[in-house]
């Protein structure tokens, strides 16, 4: 009689255990806060960093190279649905300056942490995604245009216009993206009716 009811406590036991070590649900700000702070190895970023407005969270991090703008937005449940990295490419005045290799690689740095951070994926896979869609070459800043791609749910966009660059990581359970709403390829209705009564 104990052994029938302890199986079923220790299978309880072990699942709650195994639940504990996985994320649930969705990411929030503190969580990636907390995911970025630990990628950095250090807990330099907190809560009262960011500048909140409307439904996102805007943070600066900056290094001797240059800045970055880190945009973090919400859903109306406090879930993160995407974050969004931007570098710019004009000065106070308005002119236009180059991406020195330096911040060009600061640049890319922070989009894989940003992305490991905000899905929960490994660093490799996350250096491996950045590689793929940002420039690797700092004059390819200068560039105008967009490439995306998907990884799992998450759809990634880089956008070059001439007054920045922007790397956006999405997640596609929060937030219907593009490549989820491709057109559909379907005769019309006179064409098939046509071919059906033809048929006959």
């Amino acid at each position: 009689m104990k052994k029938a009811t302890l199986l079923p406590l220790l299978i309880t036991l072990c699942s709650l255990v195994l639940s504990a070590c996985t994320p649930e649900g969705y990411c929030n700000i503190l969580l990636f806060t907390d995911n970025l702070n630990r990628i950095n190895g250090n807990k330099s970023l907190s809560l009262s960093g960011y500048t909140v407005r409307d439904d996102g969270y805007k943070l600066i991090i900056k290094n001797e190279s240059g800045e970055v703008l880190l945009t973090a937005e919400e859903n109306e449940k406090g879930d993160l649905k995407k974050i969004r990295l931007t570098v710019i490419k004009v000065d106070e005045k308005g002119n236009t300056k180059p991406i020195t290799p330096a911040h060009g690689e600061f640049f890319r740095s922070e989009a894989a942490k940003a992305m490991e951070a905000f899905t929960f994926f490994d660093n490799e896979k996350c250096a491996e995604a950045v590689k793929k869609i940002l420039p690797m070459k700092s004059e390819d800043f200068s560039r105008t245009g967009e490439l995306t791609m998907d990884v799992e749910e998450y759809h990634l966009v880089y956008y070059s216009n001439k007054l920045c660059c922007q790397f956006t990581v999405t997640n596609g359970f929060l937030e219907e993206t593009e490549s989820t709403r491709k057109p559909e390829s379907r005769p019309l209705y006179g064409e098939t009716a046509n071919t059906v009564l033809s048929e006959q």
